[in-house]
């Protein structure tokens, strides 16, 4: 795991670039055997390519989950999730139907 705390400029960017791309679309979990409220974990170090690659859409209103960077972590209403801090794990927040709401590294 990364263990440089990005800058406050350098997560609003990455919340801002996320936030243009995958809000008020639908989250599709393209991954099998997955539960979307878990994280789902690359087991090497995130870097650029990782960060901010280019997002896949199914149809123009659809993003797969595949296509995020990893870790993810997909928080639904009432989902139980840890308080760790991870700053470089993208939270995607949807709600019950997997519309994305709001998108937070932490």
């Amino acid at each position: 795991m990364d263990s440089v705390m990005p800058t406050k400029e350098e997560q609003e960017e990455k919340i801002a670039f996320w936030k243009d791309k995958i809000v008020g679309k639908t989250l599709v979990d393209d991954k099998t055997n997955q539960e979307q409220t878990s994280d789902v974990t690359n087991q090497e170090e995130p870097n650029e390519e990782q960060q901010q690659p280019p997002v896949e859409e199914e149809e123009d209103n659809k993003v797969l989950l595949s296509s995020l960077p990893s870790p993810v972590r997909v928080i639904r209403p009432g989902s139980r999730v840890t308080r760790d801090l991870r700053p470089h794990r993208m939270n995607v927040m949807c709600d019950s139907e997997g519309l994305i709401s709001d998108v937070r590294f932490f």
